[in-house]
């Protein structure tokens, strides 16, 4: 991928921070490849765009919440 990288570039432990999940998280949706784009640098470093963190949240965005509510009303059964 020759896309050019601009903005800062965010470590893994900042990415998951932002994402509100543990960095091991981040690893296993990258081996899975589920997870938002990354960078690699050499053979270990990973990073993350915050233009490819929104991006991941923003295609997971739901306009509800996924809860489901009773059809009772007033709570007679």
């Amino acid at each position: 991928d020759k896309r050019k990288v601009q903005g800062q570039l965010l470590t893994e432990a900042r990415a998951a921070q932002i994402l509100s999940v543990k960095a091991g998280t981040l690893r296993r949706w990258r081996w899975s490849g589920q997870g938002p784009d990354f960078i690699r640098i050499g053979s270990r470093a990973i990073r993350y765009l915050e233009r490819d963190l929104i991006a991941f949240i923003l295609a997971g965005h739901k306009e509800h919440s996924g809860l489901q509510v009773s059809p009772k009303i007033g709570g007679a059964a």
